[in-house]
Protein backbone atom coordinates (compact mmCIF):
# COMPACT_ATOMS: atom_id res chain seq x y z
CA UNK A 1 0.00 0.00 0.00
CA UNK A 2 1.41 3.45 -1.49
CA UNK A 3 0.87 5.98 1.39
CA UNK A 4 1.17 9.40 0.22
CA UNK A 5 2.34 12.93 2.24
CA UNK A 6 1.53 15.72 0.83
CA UNK A 7 3.81 19.21 1.24
CA UNK A 8 1.23 21.77 -0.34
CA UNK A 9 2.75 25.56 -0.09
CA UNK A 10 1.10 27.34 2.64
CA UNK A 11 -2.77 28.61 1.09
CA UNK A 12 -3.15 32.13 1.21
CA UNK A 13 -7.41 31.61 1.26
CA UNK A 14 -9.73 28.37 1.51
CA UNK A 15 -10.29 28.34 -2.24
CA UNK A 16 -6.14 28.08 -3.12
CA UNK A 17 -6.14 25.12 -0.34
CA UNK A 18 -8.78 22.99 -1.73
CA UNK A 19 -7.42 23.48 -5.66
CA UNK A 20 -4.07 22.57 -4.26
CA UNK A 21 -5.50 19.42 -1.95
CA UNK A 22 -7.12 18.37 -5.31
CA UNK A 23 -4.50 19.24 -7.40
CA UNK A 24 -2.35 16.86 -5.35
CA UNK A 25 -4.19 14.29 -4.31
CA UNK A 26 -5.33 13.87 -8.03
CA UNK A 27 -1.35 13.59 -8.86
CA UNK A 28 -1.34 11.10 -5.78
CA UNK A 29 -4.19 8.76 -7.00
CA UNK A 30 -2.28 8.60 -10.26
CA UNK A 31 0.74 6.93 -8.55
CA UNK A 32 -1.70 4.59 -7.61
CA UNK A 33 -1.14 5.67 -3.55
CA UNK A 34 -4.04 4.66 -1.02
CA UNK A 35 -4.06 7.26 1.29
CA UNK A 36 -2.88 11.03 1.55
CA UNK A 37 -1.94 12.67 4.34
CA UNK A 38 -2.25 16.54 4.39
CA UNK A 39 -0.19 19.03 6.73
CA UNK A 40 -1.63 20.74 10.45
CA UNK A 41 -4.30 23.01 10.26
CA UNK A 42 -4.11 23.31 6.33
CA UNK A 43 -7.68 24.04 5.51
CA UNK A 44 -8.23 26.68 5.85
CA UNK A 45 -4.62 27.90 6.93
CA UNK A 46 -2.80 27.79 10.23
CA UNK A 47 -4.91 30.61 12.49
CA UNK A 48 -3.21 33.92 13.17
CA UNK A 49 -1.91 34.25 9.18
CA UNK A 50 -4.32 36.88 8.07
CA UNK A 51 -7.17 34.60 6.50
CA UNK A 52 -10.62 35.89 5.28
CA UNK A 53 -13.17 35.31 8.52
CA UNK A 54 -15.08 34.41 6.13
CA UNK A 55 -12.74 31.30 5.49
CA UNK A 56 -12.92 30.49 8.82
CA UNK A 57 -16.58 30.30 9.45
CA UNK A 58 -18.61 26.94 10.53
CA UNK A 59 -20.66 27.00 7.41
CA UNK A 60 -17.46 28.05 4.84
CA UNK A 61 -15.50 24.93 6.79
CA UNK A 62 -18.67 22.52 6.25
CA UNK A 63 -18.84 23.19 2.65
CA UNK A 64 -14.89 22.71 2.54
CA UNK A 65 -15.00 19.05 3.97
CA UNK A 66 -17.95 18.46 1.72
CA UNK A 67 -15.67 19.29 -0.87
CA UNK A 68 -13.15 17.48 0.24
CA UNK A 69 -15.10 14.65 0.47
CA UNK A 70 -16.51 14.35 -3.21
CA UNK A 71 -12.42 14.77 -4.01
CA UNK A 72 -11.85 11.57 -1.92
CA UNK A 73 -14.71 9.79 -3.67
CA UNK A 74 -13.85 11.15 -7.35
CA UNK A 75 -10.69 9.45 -6.93
CA UNK A 76 -10.87 6.99 -5.09
CA UNK A 77 -8.04 7.63 -2.45
CA UNK A 78 -8.55 7.93 1.54
CA UNK A 79 -7.75 11.24 2.89
CA UNK A 80 -6.16 12.39 6.23
CA UNK A 81 -7.32 16.34 5.95
CA UNK A 82 -6.36 18.67 9.25
CA UNK A 83 -9.12 21.70 9.68
CA UNK A 84 -10.06 24.33 12.09
CA UNK A 85 -13.72 23.02 13.52
CA UNK A 86 -16.29 24.63 15.07
CA UNK A 87 -17.84 22.40 17.90
CA UNK A 88 -19.78 23.25 20.95
CA UNK A 89 -18.83 26.92 20.36
CA UNK A 90 -14.93 26.12 20.26
CA UNK A 91 -12.57 26.03 17.43
CA UNK A 92 -10.68 23.00 17.56
CA UNK A 93 -7.83 21.93 15.71
CA UNK A 94 -9.12 18.36 14.28
CA UNK A 95 -7.62 15.55 11.41
CA UNK A 96 -10.85 14.25 9.23
CA UNK A 97 -10.04 10.82 8.14
CA UNK A 98 -12.17 10.54 4.53
CA UNK A 99 -12.42 7.08 2.91
CA UNK A 100 -12.00 6.75 -0.51
CA UNK A 101 -15.57 6.54 -0.94
CA UNK A 102 -16.01 10.52 0.37
CA UNK A 103 -17.49 9.02 3.71
CA UNK A 104 -15.97 10.94 7.04
CA UNK A 105 -15.15 8.11 9.19
CA UNK A 106 -14.60 9.99 12.15
CA UNK A 107 -11.71 12.67 13.13
CA UNK A 108 -9.38 13.57 16.17
CA UNK A 109 -9.05 16.71 17.62
CA UNK A 110 -5.47 17.45 19.06
CA UNK A 111 -5.72 17.26 22.76
CA UNK A 112 -2.20 18.46 23.35
CA UNK A 113 -1.20 21.70 22.60
CA UNK A 114 1.53 24.02 22.58
CA UNK A 115 0.99 26.25 25.35
CA UNK A 116 1.48 29.05 22.16
CA UNK A 117 -1.08 27.79 20.68
CA UNK A 118 -3.66 27.76 24.05
CA UNK A 119 -5.73 30.87 23.07
CA UNK A 120 -6.57 29.69 19.17
CA UNK A 121 -8.22 26.16 19.80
Amino acid sequence: MKIAIASPPIPHSLSEGLTALKKLVKEAAEKQAAIVCFPESYLPGYPGMGYSAADQTPQSLETALKEVCAVAQEYSIALIVPMDWHEGGQLLNVAFVISKTGEVLGYQAKNQLDPSEDAIW
